[in-house]
């Protein structure tokens, strides 16, 4: 009698285990088109791929969510930490390194880290969603850096003919930078920047946050200043009223175009 109990209690636990996996089967169906579970466990085993160029005059890297270390080395090298190889792609043509990277599968201690050993690039892209980044120590002619929500970190960074800075959410915390011909435009996240800006700058802000410390002689730029509904401060003085717009030396060979629509600009001269 109590066999049967148990038979039957046992029974029970079976189908209601059948049925769960049958549920996750179905949902895992419905996500992804696939009969895969829902919820899946993966075994990852800590790897490190290396990827070494005799010349590199261009980076383009596309990445949704990464940590990632940029910086002046003794090679040229990419080195990939603990990232599957089916959600990494890197081509090399002629110099021209491309890198995407679409992480889905996380695990601990995931990181790319590119050394240059070229004393500058011609170009520098980098497209992210999220993530953390460190630059350092580098040359470059151009420099493109589109950011939606990750954090970026730049110290010691010299632009020679164009940058262009965006980010939806994210920040930039730009140090020691060199930076000619820049564009700095953010929606709502935020941007601290300290050094030299040098040709036509245009910097703006919708609904963020932009501080700009300056390492140069105010006598040396020209400024274009409009101010729609946001808070807009210029070397330490408020720049009072809506729909405000100033302009001065605006043919000096440095100039700031710079727009605050909702957000706060503070631009200081040290």
């Amino acid at each position: 009698m109590k066999n049967s109990k148990w038979l039957k209690r046992l029974g029970i636990l079976s189908l209601v285990c059948m049925l769960c996996g049958g549920a996750m089967l179905v949902a895992g169906y419905m996500k992804s088109g696939t009969l895969e579970p829902l919820f899946s466990f993966h075994y990852h085993k800590e790897t490190t791929m290396e990827y070494f160029y005799d010349d590199l005059s261009t980076l383009d890297i596309d990445a949704n969510a990464i940590a990632l270390r940029v910086s002046k080395g003794d090679e040229n090298k990419i080195i990939v930490k603990n990232i599957d190889m089916d959600e990494i792609e890197i081509q090399e043509r002629n110099g021209v390194v491309n890198a995407s990277i679409d992480q889905n599968r996380r695990f601990k201690d995931q990181e790319v880290i590119i050394t240059i050993k070229q004393p500058e690039l011609e170009k520098f892209n980098l497209q992210i969603d999220a993530g953390k980044v460190d630059i350092s120590n580098l040359h470059v002619q151009k420099l493109k850096i589109e950011n939606d929500a990750a954090t970026i970190d730049m110290n010691n960074v010299e632009v020679d003919q164009k940058t262009e800075l965006y980010a939806d959410a994210g920040s930039f915390d730009l140090q020691h930078m060199i930076a000619h011909n820049a564009t700095i435009d953010i929606d709502a996240g935020a941007i601290d920047f300290s050094g030299l800006l040098t040709g036509k700058s245009k910097i703006q802000a919708d609904a963020g946050s932009i501080e700009v410390s300056i390492t140069g002689d105010k006598k040396e730029y020209g400024y274009r200043l409009k101010n729609q509904a946001g808070s807009l401060v210029v070397d330490h003085e408020k720049i009072k009223g809506f729909s405000t717009t100033l302009e001065h030396q605006v043919d000096a060979e440095n100039v700031l175009d710079i727009t605050c629509a909702a957000g706060r600009i503070e631009v200081n001269f040290e």
